[in-house]
C-alpha cells in the first residue's frame, strides 16, 4: 500500500538517494534541510508500507497565490504505477489549502511522460527557459494551471485515482 505523508527530518537522507538516483550525480541537491520548516515549502515523500520504504518524493513553494513545484522523483522500479500523480495530486491540495491561486513549474523539454502527467492536471505550456538545466543545458518548458482554487478544479482532483 502507497501512502503520502509530509517528509520527516529523518527521512531526508534516504530522499537524497532517491534525488541521486533520479536526476544523476551532477543535480544540486535540494536544500531540504533548510527549507523543511518553512510555512511557504511542501515536501511530500511516497511510502510502500509492504515494502517499509521511500520510493518518491515531491516539492513545492508557495510564492505568493501559485503553488510552484519544484521537485518530483518516483524510483525507476515503481514508475508507471501513479505514484508521480498521488504525489502531484497531494501537492497541489496543499498548495490550495495555503491559498494558492495557480499552480506552474519548469519541465524537462524531453520529459514526455512527465509532461502527459502534467497535462491531465490542466498545465499547459505557457513559455521556455533556454538552456535551464545545468547538468546538460536542456531546456525547460514552463507550465501553467488555470485557478486551482476554485469549486470545479476541486472537484475535479476529487475525481483522479
Amino acid at each position: 500500500m502507497i501512502v503520502i505523508e509530509k517528509l520527516d527530518k529523518k527521512d531526508i537522507n534516504k530522499v537524497l538517494e532517491i534525488e541521486k538516483i533520479c536526476f544523476g550525480n551532477n543535480w544540486i541537491p535540494t536544500p531540504f534541510e533548510r527549507e523543511i520548516d518553512k510555512e511557504e515549502c511542501i515536501y511530500l515523500v511516497a511510502k510502500d508500507n509492504n515494502e517499509n520504504k521511500i520510493i518518491a518524493y515531491g516539492g513545492a513553494w508557495i510564492i505568493i497565490d501559485e503553488v510552484h513545484i519544484t521537485i518530483m522523483g518516483v524510483l525507476p522500479d515503481y514508475r508507471k504505477n501513479k505514484i508521480g500523480q498521488k504525489i502531484l495530486l497531494n501537492l497541489l491540495r496543499e498548495g490550495i489549502k495555503k491559498g494558492a491561486k495557480w499552480a506552474t513549474l519548469e519541465v524537462k523539454e524531453s520529459n514526455i511522460p512527465a509532461q502527459k502527467l502534467y497535462q491531465k492536471f490542466g498545465f499547459s505550456v505557457k513559455g521556455r527557459r533556454k538552456k535551464y538545466y545545468h547538468q546538460d543545458g536542456e531546456d525547460a518548458l514552463i507550465m501553467w494551471t488555470e485557478e486551482i482554487n476554485t469549486e470545479q478544479y476541486k472537484n475535479f482532483l476529487d475525481t483522479i485515482d
